[in-house]
């Protein structure tokens, strides 16, 4: 799937679902001295689709989070990678 850009594309695409019913496991967290950048690294096991297709495949992720104003974490960069 191609890149995009922006909440709306983001959430109108099929994967905005949040991941339903994949499992994610995440193995590193990393903070900025700052407190105001980090990201996390993981994995996450996307089901088969559809139902009874073929077997669950593992992904990497990659995700870059800011807080912002009033001191919420936001994800700022999300990226899956294929092996």
């Amino acid at each position: 799937m191609l890149p995009f850009t922006g909440l709306a594309t983001a959430v109108g695409s099929e994967t905005s679902a949040g991941g339903v019913g994949w499992v994610w496991t995440l193995s590193t967290v990393e903070v900025a001295r700052s407190g105001e950048l980090g990201f996390t690294v993981g994995v996450a096991v996307l089901p088969s689709e559809p139902a009874g297709g073929p077997e669950e495949r593992e992904v990497g992720y990659f995700r870059i989070w800011k807080v912002i104003e009033g001191g919420a974490w936001r994800v700022v960069l999300d990226l899956l990678l294929s092996p």
